[in-house]
Formats: structure tokens, sequence, C-alpha cells
């Protein structure tokens, strides 16, 4: 864990430099307004960097006490809250180079497209994930069902708060089953505008922001059946059980939270990518019929 609080801060730092890999500058972005935007994201790092150095040699050297221990244990609670510097330079410096870089991708559509009023394919009921997504939900709750009837679930083997917990936990994962088909088809409905002549590219782009929506579904439900099965296995199993039960969910409860939250934040900004590209392409598409 000190580790972690070690190199967390400068790895959130560095994090917003991504966006000079990811975003190219078009043919539309200025390139002096490009430049300047480029060399502050890159000033503002190194000083961010070069802070986070200076605490941490002082605090290591000059401010360290012998009741703290030796080595990581003396890493103070500001360099970990450093990483916090993460959003100044995201708002302040990395934003404004993608708006320079793309200066169509986050402006409103200028010019509204005629939307499709028909197709010979519903795009609801469009397989845009492999086969294997559609039963993978189901099969981890059915194998959680059956490794607790396998360890007696139902039986005088656990007490009834624990069956009543097993079988209450078992049956939420079942009714979530069933919103599974319904969240899908709502991550396919959104409309669509049709384009005077074909445009491959806006139509791979769509393709993507669905195909990214599907996935941020199936991620869902299948965490959910994780969560509900896996507490159920871990009750029949008796891990959850006895004098270290506070320490186990504690420990369960951090990794599936640091676990949730980095997933999340790495499907918010995948989704954030893939419709960003489709209100690019709109708007060069509306500036061009201008």
């Amino acid at each position: 864990m000190l580790y972690f609080h070690l190199f967390f801060p400068p790895l959130m730092f560095l994090s917003p430099l991504l966006v000079l890999v990811g975003y190219k500058p078009t043919a539309e972005a200025d390139p002096e307004e490009v430049r300047l935007t480029r060399r502050r994201l890159l000033v503002w790092t190194a000083l961010a960097i070069a802070a986070y150095l200076l605490i941490t040699v002082l605090r290591f050297t000059l401010f360290a006490s012998a009741t703290e221990g030796p080595g990581l244990a003396r890493q103070a609670p500001l360099t970990q809250f450093m990483a916090f510097l993460f959003m100044p330079l995201w708002f302040a410096c990395a934003m404004p180079y993608v708006r320079a870089a793309r200066p169509h991708m986050d402006q409103p559509v200028t010019k509204a497209l005629p939307v499709r009023s028909a197709s010979l394919v519903s795009r609801r009921s469009l397989q845009v994930l492999p086969s294997w997504t559609r039963w993978t939900p189901l099969a981890v709750l059915v194998a959680g069902a059956i490794y607790c009837v396998v360890r007696g679930f139902g039986t005088s083997q656990w007490s009834t708060q624990t069956n009543v917990l097993v079988g209450a936990l078992l049956l939420a994962g079942a009714l979530g089953l069933n919103f599974y088909p319904s969240l899908q088809r709502f991550a396919l409905s959104g409309k669509e505008p049709g384009i005077g002549s074909p445009d491959p590219e806006l139509e791979k782009a769509y393709a993507s922001f669905r195909r990214a929506k599907s996935w941020g579904v199936w991620t869902l439900a299948t965490g959910f059946e994780v969560l509900t099965a896996g507490i159920a296995a871990l009750l029949v199993s008796g891990l959850l059980q006895g004098q270290d039960t506070g320490r186990m969910i504690g420990l369960i409860g951090g990794t599936g939270g640091a676990l949730i939250g980095t997933l999340g934040g790495l499907y918010g900004a995948w989704l954030g990518v893939c419709g960003s590209r489709v209100n690019e392409l709109l708007n060069q598409r509306a500036a061009k019929e201008a």
C-alpha cells in the first residue's frame, strides 16, 4: 500500500500527457494555439513532478523523525494527496490542448442533419458484441448457485440467517438478469442522423460508439452477477464468518471499490472519445456543407 502511495501521484500527473499521443492536430487546428497549449501542458506537468519530488526528498531526509520508522513509512500524507493535482492539470492544460488540436470535437453540431425515419435493420436488435457475451452473466450466476448448493445451501448445515442471505443474493442476481436485454436495447436505440451521401467514416464512428455502450452494459451486468454470486459463495464457504470477518469484508470492499473505480474511469474515457469522434465528424460535415 505504501508503494501505491509513492508511485500513484506521479502517474496521475503524467496521465494528462496521454492527450498528446491520442489527439493529433487536424487540418482545421491553429498551429500556434496547438503549440502554446502543448507547451503549457508540458511545463505545468514538469512543475508538478518537480514539486512532488522535492516534498518527497525533504520528507525522507530533513523532516523524518525516528518514531516514523524506516523507508516508505515516512511518506507524508501531503505527497499522497498531491495526486489531486491531476484535476487542474487536466482541465486547465490537457483539455485546452484537445480543443486546440481538434476544434470540431467538443462543439455543438452547427447544422441539424436529416434523421433517418426508417431502416431495413433495427439497431436495437443488432448483435454488436461476440455471441458469448449474451450468456456470461447467466453463466456466472449459475456457477455461483451450483457452488452454494454443493456447499450445503438450503440445509441445516448453515444457520437460517446464512441461508436467507444466500437465497436473497441469488434471487437478486436472477432478477438482475431480466434487465440485461432491456439495457442492451436501450444502448443501441440512440438516433443517428442520415447524410446526403454514404460516409463510411461516420458509420464506423457510430459503430464504435454503439460498441462502447454495449460493452459498458455487459460489464455492468456481469459485474453485478459476480458481486451477488461471489458474496453468496463466500458466505457458504465460511470465509465471511469468524474473527477475521471484518478484515475480509474490508479487503473485499477496498479491492472491489478500487477495481470498479478504475474500470469506470477507463470506460468513461473510452465512451467520451467515441462520442466526441461522432460529434467531430458531424461538425466537419456541417462545416463543409455551410
